[in-house]
């Protein structure tokens, strides 16, 4: 809202209403905020970027004066120009599609967890999000992925670190073990013992804890892998 307005919607306040010293700042952003919204709405209601500009000026809604929706259309209109030019330049390159729509992240992320009874880890995410059953089908991906070091989580007790490892493999048709990754599942090959009397999920010839496991790969969920990063957890 430009300087001059603010200053005259602040007078008509004060005409209407009693205000100790210090809240001058307080009004000013409120009325701003209120200003916003009341756009955003007369945006959402009346405008329609689908429309020719000549069919919509001539049409105001009965609360903005013609001159000024006459030039809220204009500015819609190059804004919505904008963001499909940038949207259309973003999407030449692009490599990893969502899948899960409008669904925004956070609540897939929300609905994981009470699927699983702890947070979802980064990995967990990405299968869910950007792939389809779990089958990474574009090979730019999987490199994204495959070679970060992180660390892996007990079965039993999923807030609990067993071990620290790469991920070597996100295909589903890899085999450890003689065995198929199969879906939601990664190949790990196992650095750091953390637990070393942890038992494997899936063991093999000798190989039955995390501690035998010490340079040699495992198959682990991936619902129980989080990112290292910089010796921290990245969920």
């Amino acid at each position: 809202m430009p300087k001059v307005f603010k200053e005259d919607m602040f007078a008509l306040v004060l005409q209407k209403f009693d205000f100790s010293p210090g809240h001058k700042r307080w009004i000013l952003k409120s009325l701003s905020k209120k200003w916003r919204n009341w756009k955003a709405t007369v945006k959402r209601d009346h405008y329609d970027s689908d429309l020719p500009i000549e069919e919509q000026i001539h049409s105001p809604p009965d609360r903005v004066q013609a001159d000024q929706w006459k030039e809220l259309v204009k500015y819609w209109h190059e804004d919505s120009k904008k963001v499909y030019t940038k949207n259309k330049s973003s999407r030449v390159g692009q490599n990893i599609i969502y899948k899960k729509g409008k669904t925004p992240l956070a609540i897939v992320r929300e609905a994981e967890a009470k699927n699983l009874g702890h947070d979802p880890s980064r990995a967990h995410m990405f299968l869910t999000c950007f792939t389809n059953d779990g089958k990474v089908s574009n090979e730019e991906l999987r490199k994204k992925i495959v070679g970060e070091c992180i660390y892996f989580k007990s079965v039993a007790n999923p807030i609990e670190v067993v071990g620290k490892g790469q991920i070597a493999s996100m295909d589903p048709s890899t085999e450890v073990g003689g065995v198929e990754l199969g879906v939601n599942w990664c190949e790990i090959h196992v650095q750091i013992p953390i637990i070393w009397d942890e038992h494997l999920m899936r063991p093999y010839t000798f190989l039955k804890t995390v501690g035998d496991a010490i340079g040699t790969p495992i198959a682990w969920p991936i619902s129980l892998v989080v990112r290292d990063d910089d010796d921290g957890f990245v969920e």
